[in-house]
């Protein structure tokens, strides 16, 4: 999420755990198309808790294909949400997928 503007760049910044970092793993989970829960997990700089949201997301289901779009989506909505005067800590930051 740290300075990525364009889902391209986002891609590049976006870090996979668990199941999904094994690339085998993640093929089985995405095979098919299936409805997840998106959560955002904003870290922001001088607060000790996370800001959560979940996010709405409206497509026919999450791929290997469009995982990156929706992704960049969920991080985005969360972004919207702030009033803009909080400075958030992107690396701390995570986008949880609730199978």
């Amino acid at each position: 999420m740290v300075g990525a503007d364009t889902r391209d760049e986002f891609q590049e910044a976006a870090e996979m755990f668990g199941d999904f970092a094994d690339p085998v793993k993640r093929k089985r989970i995405f095979d098919k198309p299936r409805k997840y829960r998106f959560e955002i997990w904003l870290k922001l700089h001088g607060k000790p808790e996370y800001e959560i949201r979940e996010a709405k997301i409206t497509s026919e289901g999450v791929t290997r294909e469009n995982l990156s779009q929706i992704l960049y989506e969920v991080a985005m909505q969360g972004l919207q949400d702030l009033d803009g005067l909080e400075e958030v800590n992107g690396e701390q930051s995570i986008i949880k997928i609730i199978i």
